[in-house]
């Protein structure tokens, strides 16, 4: 995920764009299993942000015609230290096959 001339990456974490060094990989692992996203990020203001569950979009050329991200996901893990906080964001998927997700119970009267 560097800048480079053939393309501009961009991240963003809620609504705010990363600027500063950030570092990472994607990974889409196939079989039906969640696509993964994790990064490095130098910018000290990150360090004491509360980021858990915000919404992570990923851009490989972000400006260009084509406005879909390379992978939106939620944060579900933070690594601050002193000089970088790492984050682990999981695709939309983790809300209904992770343990986090909500218990469904069908009833006859609640069956939607």
């Amino acid at each position: 995920m560097t800048e480079n001339t053939y393309y501009k990456p961009r991240l963003l974490i809620g609504n705010q764009e990363i600027t500063l060094g950030m570092s990472g990989s994607i990974t889409f692992p196939g079989g039906n299993q969640t696509n993964s996203l994790k990064c490095s990020i130098t910018d000290p203001d990150f360090q004491n942000a509360r980021l858990f569950n915000e919404e992570v979009k990923f851009y490989l050329n972000y400006g260009s015609d084509d406005g879909v991200p390379l992978f939106r996901g939620f944060i579900k893990t933070v690594s601050p230290s002193d000089t970088k906080t790492e984050i682990t964001a999981i695709d939309g998927r983790t809300f209904i096959n992770s343990k986090n997700s909500k218990m469904i119970e069908l009833t006859d009267h609640e069956n939607y």
